[in-house]
């Protein structure tokens, strides 16, 4: 069995965190005792299995967001609990892939008590013979009224060989709840191409410009500044065919002023 890896977020407490995923199998549990906050930015740099459990009681607040930027196979299974009245959590991500990548995500937020707020914005940019399947599920239990959820997916797919899958689903056993869910999968905006073109924009840069817009509103959701930045450039070094582990990576093999860890660069704790 793997080992798993629990975190305890104490009661009112305000943490923002950066986390990179590399290989492996990950196993985690998250709890966010009451009226604290999470703000939690991930950066998958390569393929894996992660499989995550966040709890959040009364008043807790989550936000998610995070980054698919490999090759790779991978393999997110998450679960989250509202288990206290008036939690919030917002799961966002992007995935941009290429080459043979193959990315699944299965995300369950359940609701489990009556006043709590979920929404899921996830968006795919997929070229080369990449695969990205998001399946999204709401539950919300019996008695859970009064519960208000958003489900959002979008595909964008570069290549003819790519493809991409959504399946946001809805089980409801409440009866005084306001859910909604939709998916879409297309293919970059001809005529906006067209119009970049003749405006003197080279077709590759035209072609990145729309897949970075495309992601701009999960990126979007990433309150602080720096981490947005820092964010924003590793999906457009992503778009380049730029990035390396280096580029994230938290180890310091070089000048430690190079390669300082990002992670605790920006850390806020109150």
């Amino acid at each position: 069995m793997d080992n798993k890896d629990i975190f305890d977020i104490q009661a009112g407490a305000q943490l923002t965190r950066f986390v990179q995923l590399q290989g492996g199998k990950d196993n985690i549990h998250i709890t966010l005792r009451t009226g604290s906050q999470l703000d939690l930015y991930c950066v998958e740099a390569e393929g894996g299995e992660r499989t995550v459990l966040i709890d959040l009681e009364a008043g807790a607040r989550l936000c998610l967001v995070s980054l698919t930027l490999h090759e790779q196979q991978s393999h997110l299974s998450l679960h989250v609990r509202l288990m206290g009245e008036g939690a919030e959590a917002s799961l966002n991500g992007a995935v941009i892939g290429s080459g043979h990548m193959d990315a699944r995500q299965e995300l369950l937020v359940e609701h489990c008590v009556k006043g709590c707020t979920s929404d899921m914005l996830y968006k795919q940019v997929l070229g080369g013979e990449s695969t990205g399947l998001i399946s999204g599920r709401v539950l919300v239990d019996a008695g859970a009224q009064k519960s208000l959820s958003e489900q959002t997916f979008a595909s964008l797919l570069t290549s003819p060989m790519a493809r991409a899958y959504a399946q946001p689903q809805l089980e409801i056993y409440a009866d005084d709840v306001r859910c909604n869910h939709g998916a879409t999968v297309g293919k970059l905006d001809e005529a906006a191409l067209f119009y970049m073109r003749q405006r003197g924009i080279p077709e590759p840069e035209a072609c990145l410009l729309l897949q970075h817009a495309f992601v701009g509103d999960v990126l979007q959701r990433v309150a602080d500044e720096q981490h947005r930045a820092k964010l924003t450039a590793l999906v457009e070094q992503r778009f380049r065919g730029q990035m390396t582990m280096c580029n994230v990576c938290t180890n310091k093999c070089k000048n430690e002023d190079e390669t300082r860890s990002y992670e605790n660069e920006n850390e806020d704790e109150n």
